[in-house]
């Protein structure tokens, strides 16, 4: 590696001063990566530090997942900005995969960096219907995919899914399952 000088360009207009050693981006990304996983372990607490590191990881490969299989207008991103920009019809913000989204008025006070959106395809652009929180994201993706989508072609998922709301529709799931074995018994 070449030595340089103070005051010597180093390519893309950037200069080095004084007390200042050459770097060209890549232990800048680490470090960022770490900030980013101390920050999301403090605003989820209750995720294991992989779990953060994969939050991290698709904000970084600017990921998304499908809410169905075989389905594009459908779904999930990671929310890069709040939403505060007014629209006509909701507020702006900026996602993974999908750039800018416009986020409904009811889930617009939801979304902040880090959380999930879901996103459904509305003429030239994508739609926010609803927010996930990152741990209860990991639990949901895991739910029935196809329930999920009905859910959100009727209308009926909230425009915040949290912790609490999937307590309720595993409550819910486990006293329809225990009725229809209720049924199913030999009388």
């Amino acid at each position: 590696m070449e030595r340089r000088r103070v005051g010597q360009k180093l390519g893309r207009g950037a200069w080095l001063g004084a007390g200042q050693k050459a770097s060209y981006g890549r232990k800048d990304i680490g470090i960022l990566m770490e900030r980013l996983v101390q920050h999301f372990a403090k605003v989820y607490p209750s995720c294991r530090i992989k779990d953060i590191e994969d939050l991290v990881a698709a904000i970084r490969g600017n990921k998304y997942w499908s809410i169905h299989p075989g389905l594009i207008g459908a779904m999930y991103v990671v929310a890069l900005t709040r939403a505060e920009i007014a629209l006509k019809r909701g507020f702006l913000a900026r996602a993974t995969h999908v750039g800018q989204i416009r986020v409904v008025e009811a889930a617009a006070k939801y979304c902040s960096k880090g959380r999930v959106l879901v996103a459904m395809k509305e003429g030239s652009g994508f739609e926010a219907v609803s927010v996930i929180t990152w741990p209860a994201f990991i639990r949901f993706i895991r739910l029935d995919s196809s329930r999920i989508y009905e859910d959100l072609l009727s209308g009926q998922l909230p425009p915040f899914i949290g912790e609490r709301y999937l307590a309720e529709i595993r409550q819910k799931a486990e006293a329809s399952s225990q009725i229809s074995n209720l049924k199913r018994l030999p009388q």
